[in-house]
């Protein structure tokens, strides 16, 4: 009898574990097909967490990676990375305990001076950052900003353009985010400045539309400092196995507001780390 009800609870456990394994493989490619749809036919995104359930995120970078992987078999590049939800506001905003993180193509990149043409995107957002060029390849863990400096090249002023597709902002998840890629649309980086010629915990980013200043922020407010997110970045890829290759771009994360993007010229002023403009049409 023991032997018997044993065999039953066994059974029903590995019932209970394939079908739970089936269900998020099902959902994980629902998802996915989701994203790609979103992407190339400017349709918005169900917030996952609502439609499909609770949503990890590990479950969540899972999707990313296999976007990724289906995305560079189509023929895009890998060139970096960018960190999300890296300031204090934006932590409480989305209840996150640390950033999160999506992967830069080189088709995404734009040269300073770009014009952007708004219609070919969904909800696309503009983001103050500091870029950090990685000059040697780096998998963590590394213990501190000390031991990551040796990998780094230099740092740059840079723009974000996050575009994100959700039909409606009230109520994703940093979950949702990450498996649409973290939102990486588009991004602009301006000439680099060798690391050593630049303190990047010293800048103060000032951002102008049409010649009003609508964003000023300290490099610091980005997890404390760049080298603080990319030390943070190394550490969370090396947690899946992956790290940063000689050339790589981070984007840092967001200093102070996020600015829906809006016609008009922009120019963002970084001070001795150099400037950027763009025209959105």
């Amino acid at each position: 009898m023991k032997r018997s009800l044993r065999i039953l609870v066994l059974g029903l456990i590995f019932v209970f574990i394939f079908s739970t394994f089936a269900f998020s493989s099902d959902i994980s490619n629902k998802i996915l097909k989701d994203v790609w749809a979103s992407r190339e036919n400017l349709t918005p995104l169900p917030i996952f967490s609502k439609v499909y359930g609770a949503l990890s995120l590990d479950k969540a970078y899972d999707i990313q990676e296999k976007f990724v992987k289906e995305a560079v078999s189509k023929g895009e590049e890998i060139i970096g990375y960018k960190v999300a939800f890296s300031s204090p506001p934006a932590m409480k905003k989305f209840g996150a305990k640390e950033p999160a993180y999506g992967v830069l193509f080189k088709s995404m990149l734009l040269k300073n001076g770009a014009e952007i043409e708004h219609s070919k995107y969904y909800r696309l957002f503009i983001e103050n950052e500091v870029a950090i060029i990685i000059g040697e390849d780096v998998k963590g863990p590394l213990s501190s900003v000390d031991e990551l400096k040796k990998y780094i090249k230099g740092a740059a002023p840079a723009i974000e353009f996050p575009d994100l597709r959700f039909k409606e902002l009230k109520g994703i998840t940093v979950p949702d985010v990450v498996a649409d890629n973290a939102g990486a649309a588009i991004f602009l980086v301006g000439d680099m400045v060798p690391i050593d010629n630049v303190d990047v915990n010293s800048l103060e980013v000032v951002f102008s539309k049409d010649g009003e200043v609508i964003n000023k922020a300290p490099s610091t407010q980005a997890y404390g400092g760049p080298l603080k997110s990319v030390l943070w970045l190394v550490n969370t890829l090396a947690k899946r196995g992956e790290g940063l290759k000689a050339g790589y771009i981070v984007m840092t994360g967001a200093l102070g507001k996020m600015v829906p993007a809006k016609p008009g010229h922009y120019v963002e002023d970084f001070g001795k780390l150099g400037k950027n403009e763009f025209v959105v049409k």
